[in-house]
């Protein structure tokens, strides 16, 4: 008796609509508005506008890409805003002890340039949190931020 026959099913990968999908760090936030701001329905400063943020108002965020941060808003809709348009470090003024070493990131976002490096037991002096990360202040004067789980 031969062997049954295989059917081999092809997929093919339509290229029609090969918009990438932003690559998303999560993070949870609720930050304050400092000015008037477009929301994008991507994070590009070329796509469509879905709402203006509002002074002194608060975003929820959900999530950081490259260059922006990722919002709910209270439509339930999801859209993208410039991280200048919120505070995005809230200030702090304490000492922690390191558990991991840990580079040291220009931007609160691993996508951030490394311009330095804390190691484990070491004392770093935090002065400013921001979504997963805090902002610390090297003996040098050099500011930057560690993931929080640096911290952990």
């Amino acid at each position: 008796m031969p062997p049954p026959k295989r059917t081999v099913a092809s997929h093919h990968a339509s290229t029609k609509n090969s918009v990438r999908e932003p690559e998303i760090e999560p993070a949870q936030a609720r930050l304050k508005v400092l000015q008037d701001s477009p929301v994008y329905a991507a994070p590009a400063k070329s796509s469509k506008h879905v709402e203006q943020l509002t002074r002194d108002k608060f975003v929820e965020v959900t999530g950081s890409t490259h260059y922006y941060l990722q919002v709910r808003l209270k439509s339930g809709q999801t859209g993208y805003i410039d991280p200048s348009s919120v505070e995005l470090a809230k200030p702090a003024d304490k000492v922690f002890v390191l558990t991991h070493d840990a580079g040291v990131l220009d931007k609160p976002n691993r996508w951030g340039k490394k311009v330095a490096e804390v190691h484990q037991n070491k004392n770093v002096h935090v002065v400013g949190i921001a979504l997963n990360y805090m902002r610390i202040r090297m003996k040098s004067g050099l500011e930057g931020y560690i993931p929080t789980s640096a911290l952990e």
